[in-house]
């Protein structure tokens, strides 16, 4: 179905009927059925609220709905009440399938979309084991939001250590160590100075082994990892990938202690708007319909996307290079907006702000003053050159929601996941030239 028939459907009941029945039977693994459920939100959010508990139990999300009040979605929630009783709490298909093969396998090997809630699994099954553990993550960005996760899922358990660097400390003590770290800052393992034992190994974005000398990096280090930790549970993680069982083969793992799958669940639909080069308008298109973008298979988009993404209701995500963040042109087609946006009096919020103001020496730098300067309106900068510290702060700022406005570098694109209704992609100095 086009967008075209969705937004002039005259029976949109039938439509969305369908579409149920669909995630019923196959499961949310057509990306344009969940793309088409967004405009029938959108344009026809009278019909969709009749479905909408259905829809969150036929995609599995039954921590969304713990109290269904139709028979169907009744129905639907055993499944989640089965794995609350198997593993404490309330989990998707996808999410109980990999704690499955976690339990059952020594070697995992998955593909799943950024929505499917792996890291949620990981972290849970992370703080159900005793021994300790090491997540590797392919940048210090990751690094930096599996530490905030982690510290979050662990707070004020003093058993527990988070550490982004090896070390070997507290050895009296003795508490649980959960390692976050690059494949480079992973070396320090195969140390003789380091006597940890390790039991479990997460592997996020895993793909980078394909990634010529990072990739030669980690091969070597899941080789080094393997000889070291016989014992230890091996878990790789990848995006929309078809094979993931090659992690196997590559590295030569018995397959009868293996699972590998790749999830094409998704829990997500998304709408897509740009504006045409030639007549400036803007339209809704599918890029899951060929030439999706061409005028005959869009639908005008009613007014000016600024006003709409801007209207300080939304979160929104503007991606951004380094070089106009230090030159001040990232702010270019956005001042007016920027300009009346009141200063923050949340008291969260306050203390954030001053807490990474007082880290970073605003007072003293033109250009740190400026980034607090905005953070007070709500407008947020990440960037990898921020101080660790100065960019958790930032990203639990992001997180609360008190963010109407980020402009980020590709930091931001390499699996951190942050709650943005809208992600803004221009090439020219305003987003009035490109949505």
């Amino acid at each position: 179905m086009s967008i075209g028939d969705i937004v002039g459907s005259v029976n949109p009941h039938q439509g969305l009927s369908e579409i149920l029945e669909e995630l019923h039977r196959d499961g949310p693994v057509n990306e344009s059925a969940l793309e088409a459920l967004s405009y029938y939100k959108v344009f026809h959010p009278e019909e969709f609220f009749f479905y909408e508990e259905r829809v969150l139990s036929a995609l599995g999300l039954f921590y969304k709905n713990q109290e269904p009040s139709n028979l169907y979605s009744l129905l639907m929630s055993e499944f989640g009440v089965r794995h609350k009783e198997d593993y404490g709490v309330v989990l998707t298909p996808v999410q109980a399938s990999m704690r499955r093969a976690i339990d059952d396998s020594r070697f995992v090997s998955i593909s799943a979309p950024t929505s499917a809630g792996k890291s949620y699994s990981i972290r849970d099954y992370i703080a159900g084991i005793r021994g300790n553990a090491v997540v590797v993550v392919p940048t210090r960005a990751l690094i930096a939001e599996y530490v905030k996760l982690m510290r979050r899922r662990f707070y004020n358990d003093k058993n527990v250590m988070i550490l982004s660097h090896v070390d070997d400390v507290f050895k009296n003590r003795s508490p649980r160590k959960i390692f976050i770290l690059t494949p480079e800052r992973a070396r320090e393992l195969f140390l003789d100075s380091f006597g940890v034992d390790v039991d479990f190994f997460f592997f996020d974005e895993a793909q980078v082994s394909d990634e010529g000398r990072r990739g030669i990096h980690f091969d070597v280090l899941v080789r080094r990892v393997e000889r070291k930790f016989p014992n230890a549970k091996l878990f790789f993680a990848h995006p929309f990938i078809e094979n993931p069982e090659a992690q196997f083969r590559k590295h030569r793992f018995p397959e009868e202690d293996g699972f590998s799958k790749s999830y094409r669940q998704a829990a997500v639909g998304k709408i897509f708007v740009h504006k045409h080069s030639q007549n400036k308008k803007y339209y809704y298109f599918s890029p899951h319909v060929s030439n999706g973008h061409h005028i005959q298979n869009c639908v005008d988009f009613r007014g000016r996307f600024e006003d709409f993404a801007l209207d300080g209701e939304k979160a929104v995500l503007v991606y951004v290079s380094k070089r106009s963040i230090y030159n001040g042109k990232f702010l270019d087609g956005f001042a007016r907006y920027v300009d009346k946006l009141q200063d923050i009096n949340d008291a969260e919020a306050v203390s954030i702000i001053d807490k990474i103001s007082s880290m970073i020496g605003a007072d003293n730098n033109e250009h740190q003053s400026r980034m607090v300067f905005l953070m007070r309106k709500g407008v947020v900068i990440h960037h990898g050159s921020i101080p660790l510290e100065a960019r958790l702060l930032v990203e639990d700022f992001i997180t609360k929601r008190f963010a109407k406005l980020c402009f980020a570098t590709s930091t931001l694109a390499q699996g951190v996941n942050m709650p943005f209704d809208i992600c803004l992609l221009y090439t020219s100095p305003s987003p009035r030239d490109r949505g």
